[in-house]
């Protein structure tokens, strides 16, 4: 199973993309993969946006015990986006 969040957000159509699934969303290329998933280069049909996405495998940070680390992440990427 995976997770996936926005790397960026940065209006106010992005914030309401930010719930949708990732079958929403058309893969254009991988930008990145790393130990705990990918970064997805992406687009939303409706909205025309592109967007990177993190894509994160659930299973692998919870092993890890990292959930408190992704969380802290998330919560610094949202904070930078609003600026």
């Amino acid at each position: 199973m995976t997770s996936c969040f926005l790397l960026r957000v940065a209006s106010d159509v992005s914030r309401s993309l930010a719930a949708k699934a990732m079958t929403d969303f058309k893969v254009k290329a991988v930008l990145g993969v790393g130990a705990f998933g990918k970064v997805l280069l992406c687009r939303h049909p409706d909205s025309k946006g592109v967007f990177a996405v993190k894509q994160l495998s659930k299973a692998q940070i919870i092993a890890a015990q990292l959930q408190h680390h992704v969380r802290q992440e998330r919560y610094e990427r949202e904070s930078l986006s609003m600026y």
